[in-house]
């Protein structure tokens, strides 16, 4: 599920796309966005979710997130298996502030998958948001 346009993958890509390597920083209190051609159209193996998009966007937030906030997990959904994904601080572009986004409850493609949370990630630039996936 690509929830904030990142996928854990964008670490492979910064690392192999020489332009971002020699992208200048961001000035102090700003933030900058990177798009990255993504993966072409290809047909997923059955049960997979896959991005709608073709780009990948990496967005460097200037400063460290606040720590997590606690979430009262609430009780799941009746109906099939759900798995809690924590909520996590995001970066509000407009704003120039970190923004919390609260749990949810989602469908896991199969029923042997489970899930790695999303983190945040410093780089020489900036924080990066490293999406979680199944």
């Amino acid at each position: 599920m690509i929830k904030h346009g990142l996928l854990a993958a964008g670490l492979v890509l910064a690392a192999s796309v020489p332009a971002l390597a020699q992208m200048p920083p961001p000035p102090p209190g700003s933030s900058a966005t990177v798009i990255l051609p993504g993966p072409g159209p290809a047909s997923p193996p059955p049960g997979m979710v896959t991005p709608s998009s073709t780009t990948t966007t990496i967005v460097i937030a200037p400063n460290a997130p606040p720590a997590p906030k606690t979430e009262d997990m609430p009780p799941p959904p009746s109906g099939p298996h759900m798995v809690w994904q924590p909520g996590h601080w995001d970066w509000n572009r407009g704003d120039t502030k970190y923004v919390w986004l609260s749990g949810e409850y989602t469908a896991p493609p199969t029923v042997a998958a489970s899930w790695t949370p999303g983190h945040w990630e410093q780089r020489p630039d900036g924080w990066i948001w490293i999406d979680g996936h199944w």
